[in-house]
């Protein structure tokens, strides 16, 4: 969770130190995995996933972040290729479309927006296009007002989420397809 700190997201803050920590941490993980292009998810804030790039040195492209709400997850990337076009999907193409028994599926857009980035790798390799994704969780997905969960002893709504989440992964995991 790439979160400034004291900003909630999921009924939390981060501390300063807590924050710090994120970075350092993210920091060594890019320095040990040494990649040349890194994609990211849950990224709430551009600012937190530019500050531990920064810090490693390694890539001289700031992060890509798209769509940024700051109370969202999205994804990003970062690239020591230089980022010829960036883009991204927040709806189903037309041909993810689909009906169950004529009914047209209600699901039309990716829970987090599709990263869509082409990359110019050297020239022998020509370009090379990356999709960052981050499908719906398996968490379930409860439909009551303003994030209310019933709590695990209500199995019947349990299951009905738990089946609602899949539904959504699925759907997009279609769209991506498509994509």
């Amino acid at each position: 969770n790439l979160v400034l700190p004291n900003r909630r997201f999921y009924g939390r803050k981060y501390s300063a130190a807590e924050f710090k920590k994120k970075v350092d941490w993210i920091t060594a993980q890019l320095e040990k995995l040494h990649g040349d292009i890194v994609a990211f998810q849950e990224v709430f804030h551009r600012e937190a996933l530019a500050l531990a790039v920064e810090k490693c040195g390694l890539y001289p492209i700031p992060p890509i972040v798209m769509d940024e709400t700051g109370d969202l997850p999205r994804v990003g990337l970062v690239s020591r290729f230089p980022v010829v076009s960036q883009e991204s999907f927040s709806d189903f193409p037309e041909a993810s479309l689909f009906s169950l028994g004529g009914v047209k599926a209600p699901i039309k857009s990716f829970s987090r927006p599709i990263l869509n980035v082409r990359i110019r790798l050297p020239e022998k390799f020509g370009d090379l296009v990356v999709f960052v994704t981050h499908l719906k969780s398996k968490r379930p997905e409860f439909d009551l007002p303003d994030g209310q969960h019933p709590g695990s002893s209500n199995l019947k709504e349990l299951a009905v989420a738990q089946a609602r989440s899949l539904l959504i992964r699925s759907c997009e995991a279609c769209a991506l397809r498509c994509l």
